[in-house]
């Protein structure tokens, strides 16, 4: 599994300086400050709609899981390799790959239960004792290699390194196979708990079942980091021959929501001919109508995603989601007070989505009036309740504090994006600001010292 150390992430988040935003409407392609992620470059999809989604199928393994939703983050990575991780503690990642490839709701579920097992089994802790339990291995092997090539062994020498390099290897490969033993048996208990069944798990194993014969350079990312074999398999398929919930398949709605995230994902990520081509079979579903809309959007053709969408918000008035990619076109065309008013309506329809609030107050501030400023800090600081951790979102509060002249409230945001981003000498100068500017002990006024302290802390450490 491609799990990433506590170690390994502090270790890269001094090397991932910057958050990058790619777009900035329906889907907000950017790079996350978790150092597994950043390293490696991979853009994350943060989408208000698709998270909901799964969030809410999810709902239930958490609770049987005792994981707190609130706690667990759950990513989109853009990405069409099959793959899902846990990474940077409870922080899962899943590629669209995984979704566009799945055959249904219940694969993915049975996926995330057994990602879920590795953060309540506190593998990410334990991973990272065991590559120091193997590295001392393979660092003992180099020493007493070392000796015997100095001694004029040197066959003996490179006998000796070898060995404790395939030592170390062996153990943690050993380490990690039981680790995703133990994943499987807690995502099965997970299951079980809420009534779901694991066959979905099961199809997705057996699907990867035949890439363990292909080269690495051919499997997909999911295969090289979860170690398959029979055993598993087997453990699985004597679970469902035993479990009451075998034949229980997702719900009705949970089905539809699955074809709306599939047809999402499609039309936004692949070329519009294969996205017309695939989705024309069965039009009038409204998910064809919707990855034809996203198409269409992504390419720039806002007439014709302006009337698809016309007519799934003439189908589905109480979709805040429609409205929202309404409002995402009408800001791309400038049509300011049109993009206003659809993205007003859809936070009044899902007014607990700190995406669509972000979003709504992204326009409040471009248009730049006192009341809409107001709005936006509102929007804003209430987003920020449960997205603390998101850069974006504390730059726009800063904007909006600015403009209505308020520096101290202002540079206390930016000093948290900075801090963020891993920009300490920037936070260490936002926060020396705001406190200058803002009452002795004030909330605002301790967060912007701890910010300064922390961020002193980090600048020592690079020197």
């Amino acid at each position: 599994m491609a799990q990433r150390t506590m170690s390994q992430i502090k270790k890269r988040s001094n090397n991932c300086m910057k958050m990058k935003i790619f777009a900035s409407f329906i889907f907000v392609l950017i790079q996350l400050n978790i150092a597994s992620v950043c390293a490696r470059g991979i853009p994350i999809l943060r989408d208000a709609e698709i998270e909901n989604i799964l969030y809410e199928a999810t709902r239930p393994l958490f609770n049987a899981a005792n994981l707190n939703p609130k706690s667990v983050k759950l990513y989109l990575v853009n990405d069409q390799s099959l793959n899902a991780f846990v990474a940077g503690g409870q922080k899962i990642f899943i590629h669209t790959g995984l979704i566009l490839n799945s055959s249904n709701f219940d694969q993915i579920l049975g996926v995330l239960a057994h990602e879920m097992g590795h953060i309540s089994g506190g593998h990410l802790i334990r991973a990272s004792q065991a590559r120091k339990t193997s590295s001392t291995s393979a660092l003992m092997g180099l020493m007493l290699g070392s000796v015997a090539i100095m001694a004029g062994s040197p066959n003996a020498g490179a006998a000796a390194i070898q060995l404790g390099r395939d030592v170390g290897i062996k153990k943690y490969l050993s380490f990690s196979r039981i680790q995703e033993i133990a994943a499987d048996q807690a995502g099965l208990k997970y299951l079980e708990k809420s009534g779901q069944s694991a066959i979905g798990l099961l199809e997705f194993m057996e699907t990867l079942q035949n890439q363990e014969l292909l080269s690495k350079n051919h499997q997909d990312p999911y295969v090289r980091t979860h170690p398959l074999n029979q055993n598993r398999i087997q453990s699985i398929r004597f679970h469902i021959r035993h479990s009451k919930y075998s034949n229980i398949r997702v719900s009705k709605k949970l089905e539809e929501d699955y074809e709306v995230m599939k047809a999402k994902i499609f039309g936004y990520t692949k070329p519009l001919s294969e996205t017309l081509r695939v989705y024309t079979k069965l039009k009038t579903k409204p998910f064809n109508k919707y990855a034809h809309a996203m198409a269409y959007f992504r390419v720039g053709n806002m007439d014709k995603a302006i009337e698809l969408l016309g007519q799934l918000t003439e189908e589905y008035p109480s979709n805040p989601f429609y409205e929202e990619l309404n409002g995402q076109i009408f800001l791309k065309l400038g049509q300011t007070q049109k993009a206003l008013n659809s993205l007003k309506k859809s936070v009044k329809l899902m007014p607990d989505s700190p995406l669509l609030r972000s979003a709504l107050a992204d326009v409040q501030i471009q248009i730049n009036k006192p009341e809409y400023l107001k709005e936006a800090i509102i929007h804003l600081e209430y987003s920020l309740l449960t997205e603390r951790n998101n850069p974006r979102m504390w730059r726009q509060l800063g904007i909006a504090y600015g403009r209505l002249g308020d520096l101290g409230k202002s540079w206390q945001a930016l000093s948290e994006e900075s801090f963020i981003r891993g920009q300490y000498e920037d936070a260490l100068r936002h926060a020396k600001r705001a406190q200058r500017k803002l009452k002795a002990g004030s909330s605002s006024w301790l967060r912007a010292e701890d910010i300064s302290v922390a961020s002193q802390r980090h600048l020592e450490i690079e020197k």
